[in-house]
């Protein structure tokens, strides 16, 4: 008899307890993984951080080099008129004309761009069957 009462208090604390617990603790086991393997990927982002923010400084500095090379806004016409003039002396024919898209279809790039030359650019198309502007040594 005492061995029958111990029978059902086991199967009771297995059944109304233990494998509501044990299904728990497989769910909660399942999850510490899945935030484990998010911590590791965070910490490795975190280490490259430092790197990354360099590059991006470094990648700035750059783009300011290069947008200073760039022509400016006064500079522009005499540019598009020497290419012109140049063209004209090679046979060749010019037009210049604004992008069709507007201000916004060109403004999609950095706005730097657009503050340094004051607008829009001017687009210049070559035409004819004149001598190479320029030769290849």
């Amino acid at each position: 008899m005492a061995v029958l009462f111990c029978a059902l208090v086991l199967v009771g604390y297995y059944y109304l307890y233990y494998k509501e617990a044990s299904q728990r603790i497989a769910t909660l086991e399942t999850t510490l993984g899945g935030l484990q393997s998010k911590i590791k990927e965070q910490q490795a982002i975190a280490q490259n951080l430092r790197s990354f923010q360099e590059e991006v400084q470094r990648l700035e500095q750059q783009l300011s080099l290069l947008l200073e090379q760039l022509p400016n806004s006064a500079e522009i016409p005499s540019l598009l008129k020497s290419v012109s003039d140049l063209g004209k002396e090679s046979g060749w024919s010019s037009s210049a004309s604004r992008p069709a898209g507007g201000e916004e279809g060109f403004l999609r790039g950095d706005s730097r761009v657009h503050r340094r030359h004051g607008g829009l650019p001017q687009l210049c198309l070559l035409r004819g069957q004149g001598e190479p502007l320029s030769r290849a040594s």
